[in-house]
C-alpha cells in the first residue's frame, strides 16, 4: 500500500528532536485548549462541520492503488485536526445531505478530555431536534417497524 509506505518513510526520517518537539507542541496545545477555551469560556463543546469540504469523487487510479493526497486531506480534516492531534473526544451527527451529490453532511462536536458523556448528551439533544430524513439512495433491508 503506497500510503502506508509513505507514512513509514516519514516516521523513519524523524529524529528524537522532532519527536520531542512534536510532543511539546501537543502538550502546549492541550493545556491551552483546556484552560483558555473549555474552562475560561465555560463551554461543553466546540461545534463545527465534520469535514471542511464536500468530499470529491475518488479518482479511478486511486480505486486500485489508493492515493496520498495531503492537500485534500488537510482540507477535509480542517475542523477536526486539532482534536485528533491532542486526543480530545469528538462526535459527529448527521444533519442533512449535500444537494448536488447526496453525500451526508455531519455536525462535529469536540469536547474536553474525559467528557465523552457530555458529548453523547449533546449529540442526543441535537438529534432529537433535527428532522429524520431518508437518504436519497436508501434500501430497506430489515423491513419497517
Amino acid at each position: 500500500e503506497p500510503s502506508t509506505r509513505i507514512q513509514f518513510a516519514l516516521g523513519i526520517s524523524m529524529g528524537a528532536v522532532e519527536i520531542q518537539s512534536g510532543n511539546m507542541l501537543r502538550g502546549w496545545a492541550v493545556k491551552h485548549i483546556r484552560q483558555e477555551i473549555f474552562k475560561k469560556l465555560n463551554i461543553s463543546g466546540i461545534v463545527t462541520p465534520t469535514v471542511g469540504i464536500t468530499p470529491p469523487e475518488i479518482p479511478p487510479a486511486a480505486l486500485r492503488w489508493g492515493e496520498s493526497n495531503t492537500p485534500l486531506l488537510l482540507k477535509l480534516m480542517k475542523y477536526i485536526f486539532l482534536g485528533n492531534l491532542c486526543g480530545f473526544p469528538g462526535i459527529s451527527i448527521p444533519v442533512g445531505y449535500d444537494e448536488g451529490t447526496s453525500i451526508p453532511i455531519g455536525l462535529h462536536i469536540l469536547g474536553d478530555q474525559w467528557q465523552e458523556a457530555v458529548l453523547l448528551r449533546l449529540a442526543e439533544a441535537l438529534e432529537q431536534q433535527l428532522p429524520r430524513r431518508t437518504p436519497p439512495s436508501f434500501v430497506e433491508f430489515l423491513g419497517k417497524d
